[in-house]
């Protein structure tokens, strides 16, 4: 797998996320793996790329209507919860 993985170069698989590094809690920066696996959360994370294509932006996706999706969820959910006989 080392000719596909492993670096940022063109001809790789590139998955990875662009994480804000400039907030309080990573301040100072000393240890940065140790740092993103102890203090960092998802608050952090601005972009995820997948086979080098971004697919989300500030936790939401650029190729498809998430909040019309989410509407629908909403929608089922309550249609779903109103016939429980609970």
């Amino acid at each position: 797998m080392q000719d596909r993985i492993g670096e940022i170069a063109p001809g790789k698989a590139a998955d990875f996320l662009l994480i804000d590094l400039d907030v309080p809690k990573m301040r100072p920066l000393w240890d940065l793996t140790w740092e993103l696996v102890r203090l960092a959360d998802r608050s952090q994370i601005d972009a995820v790329f997948v086979a080098g294509k971004l697919r989300l932006w500030q936790g939401w996706p650029v190729d498809w209507d998430a909040c019309a999706f989410l509407k629908e969820v909403d929608e089922t959910a309550r249609e779903v919860v109103a016939r429980a006989p609970i």
